[in-house]
């Protein structure tokens, strides 16, 4: 398992790396600076900022990853637009076979659906949300996960062809269905 974060060099009271190794020390045995990576039963952390040759560095050092977890690294008023850096790190981080899970605190003026757009249009992800509200004492949090995989040509007309036969909608609507805001009565299918 390797995590991940960037040092924020204008932030002089928090080092993210160097309490990702403590939470590490904490919570799992064995010393975290052992090697991550596949088949080694370690988890490590590593410095990464979103920029697609970070990620192909990553790539070629581990290959394609199985999980990718993302939370609460979307929202523009404070990130601004990384998260198109972010979603480009996606494209290149995810194989055939990457299951992403994208958690958000949903917020005003977040830009998560043009995050979601780009991944959906540009990068070719399929997803599905779930959606919870939680009471907190300033209020109500909305938080969303989102659960993406990558789509092949091959893959995607075989789900489309059969996703339409079964529901009787013409194809293009199910393509739509898929790459647009998702019909109520579709919120259930995978």
């Amino acid at each position: 398992m390797v995590l991940t974060d960037r040092v924020d060099k204008d932030d002089r009271h928090h080092n993210l790396l160097k309490l990702l190794e403590e939470n590490i020390s904490f919570n799992f045995m064995g010393p975290s600076n052992r090697p991550p990576g596949v088949g080694t039963g370690r988890v490590g952390v590593v410095e990464f900022k979103w920029d697609e040759d970070a990620a192909r560095e990553m790539v070629k050092k581990w290959g394609y990853f199985d999980f990718l977890i993302c939370a609460d690294c979307v929202y523009q008023p404070v990130y601004g637009k990384s998260w198109q850096d972010l979603a480009a790190c996606f494209n290149i981080l995810c194989g055939p076979s990457t299951d992403c899970y994208i958690s958000v605190h949903r917020r005003t003026e977040d830009n998560v659906e043009a995050f979601l757009d780009l991944l959906v249009n540009e990068y070719r992800f399929m997803l599905s949300k779930k959606s919870t509200q939680y009471s907190v004492p300033a209020g109500t949090a909305t938080i969303e996960i989102y659960t993406l995989r990558r789509v092949s040509e091959t893959s995607e007309r075989f789900l489309i062809d059969v996703h339409s036969s079964a529901t009787q909608i013409p194809s293009e609507d199910v393509i739509q269905a898929w790459r647009g805001p998702m019909p109520t009565r579709w919120i259930d299918w995978p």
